[in-house]
């Protein structure tokens, strides 16, 4: 929607889009570098972006919503066909368990896990890692 998406609210936004999620994501060039996270209105809009990328190149798909939600979603897609393994590859709930309730917050769990998937990380903690004699010694896994 126009009224959210726009420059004045993302100035420094390479591109931004106001189209329908399927239209939208069919022109863009998605590949293993880039991470997909559906944040709609609702489940239909969902289902619908969804459509265009489950089992494609992007590198990480991730959905918000309810357990349940979600859950529809996904059976929804795999009545039509699609993979049970595109399927499962898709993050829902998005996110990594830090106790986020804001906005920010919660923006901050999704990037913390696609980081934690792009990077092979586990999301555990790095003081428990340490604590256990995992190596975190070095230093480029920060």
């Amino acid at each position: 929607r126009a009224e959210f998406a726009n420059r004045e609210r993302f100035p420094m936004a390479q591109q931004v889009i106001v189209d329908e999620a399927g239209t939208a994501l069919d022109s863009l060039a998605l590949d293993a570098s880039t991470a997909v996270v559906l944040v709609s209105r609702g489940h239909r809009q969902d289902e619908e972006a969804l459509r265009h990328v489950v089992g494609g190149a992007a590198g990480y798909v991730g959905m918000i919503g309810s357990r349940r939600r979600t859950r529809t979603v996904l059976d929804h897609l795999a009545a039509e066909g699609y993979p049970a393994a595109a399927l499962h590859a898709v993050s829902t709930p998005v996110g990594l368990d830090i106790g986020a309730e804001t906005p920010a917050e919660i923006a901050v769990s999704i990037l913390a896990e696609i980081t934690m998937v792009r990077r092979g990380g586990t999301g555990a903690r790095m003081s428990r890692l340490s604590a256990e004699g995992g190596d975190v010694s070095d230093e480029s896994r920060l």
